[in-house]
């Protein structure tokens, strides 16, 4: 790695560093990576507990509201035979059975918003 690390200096015109040195710099890069990976997880866990907590919240709006505690699943739609269809008919079908999406609903995923502009901010903090 050393000498590696040298000959990418010799490309750069920079000065080759002598191995203590080099050893020297591998190791703070290492120790501040860690506390860097550290402080990740840390916001990461915090980030899980809170969506956590969202949904539990979620949960008892709905069951205080008298609503199941998950939304139902739609019922299963029959296929048609796909191969007999001409493609207008066929795009046609998909549009009609296709969900729909208002414009402040996420692209990615069943996520909603107020509006465009904070569904667009969403998108961009999440995606």
């Amino acid at each position: 790695e050393w000498h590696r690390h040298n000959l990418k200096r010799k490309v750069a015109g920079l000065a080759p560093i002598d191995k203590g040195v080099f050893e020297e710099r591998v190791a703070a890069y290492v120790s501040e990576k860690d506390q860097t990976r550290g402080k990740k997880k840390e916001h990461l866990s915090q980030k899980a507990r809170d969506k956590q907590e969202k949904k539990e919240q979620e949960k008892k709006e709905r069951l205080a509201a008298g609503l199941p505690e998950r939304a139902e699943q739609q019922p299963e739609v029959e296929l048609p035979d796909f191969n007999a269809m001409t493609e207008e008919e066929f795009m046609d079908w998909k549009v009609a059975h296709s969900e729909k999406l208002e414009l402040s609903d996420s692209l990615f995923d069943r996520h909603s918003e107020e509006n465009v502009s904070e569904a667009l901010e969403y998108m961009a903090k999440q995606f």
